[in-house]
């Protein structure tokens, strides 16, 4: 198959690590793969490993920009020359300019769903999500139905695989050293956060609830950068937490500090599905999350981890705190959550999924 993956930027992020991971297993399973993007470094990642990445205009937050219309013309010419057999959008900008670049062409379209839209007028009257519809989490499924009255047999769920599986000695080895370098304190439960800073994803309910467990030996790690960097700096300092929570804008070997946290904490308001909640439960690192979005499809209360109410430092902190306080049970509820996600969230699982709707549409369309 011949397969044009299309998003606004290649910058850090979930969708981003959506699109690295897709096109580096599709291209591993002899397809041919272009990406298009409005650039980003990982643009670099999606080439080296064999995929064709190319630049236009897409990096807006609106699909009524009209530069958009001037990307699609030539998104079509390259469909039409090149016979590129299906365009797999990943953001509603993407959507818009693949529906404006494919009118009169039998190229069918396919739209991944990686979190929440707002229903807005436009967005109703034309929702533009092409022949079928990729939902990340169970949520988003019922999103797309509740929300967007989407017909059921229109979607399809495909959950993000992780991307390694870690033995038992390569997990206790990689923590001695990833623990070694966040200089990790001992006796204190290492807490650790990872994501874009946004208002959104509630790292400032987490910092607030890290104020209600002064009385504990507790440290929060934060890493990410974003809009929300400066109030979060603020709300530190002004809460008398500079000596429990340090904020680490970026560093290049994240998934290797994830290995150093006792507790991985993802406190979002509203979350598609949670890759770095993935990422945490294959290492085996117990969770609190947020009740919200996808999370619940990872989390089972008390078996894999703990569920809080979003938004609500108070219950974020209570959760923390009985899994600070229960070392047994962290170690539990880690090794089940490992369980979990290496038998339902596997790469393989991932890619068939995802080639079972790319399949049938193209031998439709030929």
């Amino acid at each position: 198959m011949k397969i044009l993956l299309l998003a606004n930027h290649a910058r850090r992020g979930g969708i981003t690590t959506y699109l690295v991971v897709l096109s580096r297993e599709l291209v591993r399973r002899g397809h041919r793969v272009l990406v298009v993007t409005g650039g980003g470094e990982a643009a670099e990642t999606i080439t080296a490993a064999g995929a064709e990445h190319r630049t236009l205009f897409l990096d807006t937050s609106s699909e009524l920009n009209p530069r958009l219309w001037r990307s699609a013309a030539v998104l079509r010419g390259w469909v039409e020359r090149e016979g590129w057999q299906l365009v797999h959008s990943q953001t509603r900008v993407a959507q818009t300019v693949a529906a404006l670049a494919l009118r009169g062409l039998k190229v069918p379209r396919v739209t991944t769903c990686h979190g929440y839209f707002k229903t807005r007028f436009f967005r109703k009257a034309l929702p533009l999500w092409g022949d079928r519809i990729i939902a990340i989490s169970r949520a988003v499924e019922r999103h797309l139905r509740d929300d967007w009255h989407v017909a059921p047999e229109r979607v399809a769920y495909v959950p993000h695989g992780v991307e390694k599986l870690f033995s038992d000695d390569e997990l206790e080895s990689l923590r001695a050293q990833a623990r070694k370098e966040l200089n990790a304190l001992p006796g204190a439960v290492t807490i650790g956060a990872l994501g874009r800073l946004s208002p959104v994803k509630g790292y400032h309910v987490l910092v607030e609830a890290m104020a209600h467990l002064k009385d504990i030996p507790v440290t929060l790690t934060l890493i990410g950068d974003g809009a929300e960097a400066p109030r979060l700096d603020r709300m530190i300092r002004d809460l008398g937490l500079a000596a429990r929570v340090r904020r680490i804008p970026s560093i290049p070997n994240h998934h290797v500090i994830l290995h150093a946290f006792d507790l991985f904490c993802a406190p979002s308001l509203q979350e598609g599905l949670g890759l770095s909640v993935l990422d945490a439960m294959a290492r085996g690192t117990a969770v609190v999350a947020s009740r919200v979005g996808g999370l619940p499809d990872l989390i089972r209360d008390g078996e894999t981890g703990r569920l809080t109410g979003p938004g609500d430092p108070a219950s974020l902190a209570k959760g923390i705190r009985s899994m600070a306080e229960d070392p047994e049970g962290r170690r539990r509820m880690g090794a089940a959550g490992r369980r979990f996600v290496e038998r339902e969230f596997t790469l393989a699982r991932m890619i068939g999924d995802t080639e079972q709707v790319y399949g049938p549409l193209i031998s439709q369309a030929l």
